[in-house]
């Protein structure tokens, strides 16, 4: 899915079966990469920190835009067990870092997760 996509400006222009089509595939997405990653079985952590990193190429999103656009990436770390709950008892925040990339091909989003003890 581009960044672009993820916009949440973007996601209400879409007649609503697009946007929830679109919502879902990000969930399914998120679920499926943290499954592949074939991490030894863990426990939830109780309370992380959440960073968004965008790889991007001309004009990049408002960081609150960005935040938005990854709520559904979120459910799916809720979804895949790395966290009971996205409220704020588990998630205590988000964090945003920006690269520019030369080449259009290179755009892509990173989600780190940070356990905070």
């Amino acid at each position: 899915m581009k960044a672009s996509e993820l916009s949440g400006n973007n996601l209400r222009r879409h007649h609503p079966m697009m946007r929830h089509r679109k919502e879902q595939q990000l969930l399914n997405d998120t679920i499926a990469m943290l499954k592949d990653m074939e991490l030894s079985p863990w426990s939830p952590m109780q309370q992380v920190r959440i960073k968004f990193i965008a790889y991007y190429c001309g004009k990049p999103l408002d960081p609150d835009n960005l935040i938005a656009g990854m709520k559904y990436a979120v459910d799916g770390v809720v979804a895949a067990g790395v966290i009971p709950d996205d409220g704020p008892a588990h998630l205590l925040g988000f964090d945003v870092e920006y690269h520019k990339m030369h080449r259009m091909k290179d755009r892509r989003l990173a989600m780190e997760i940070t356990e905070v003890k």
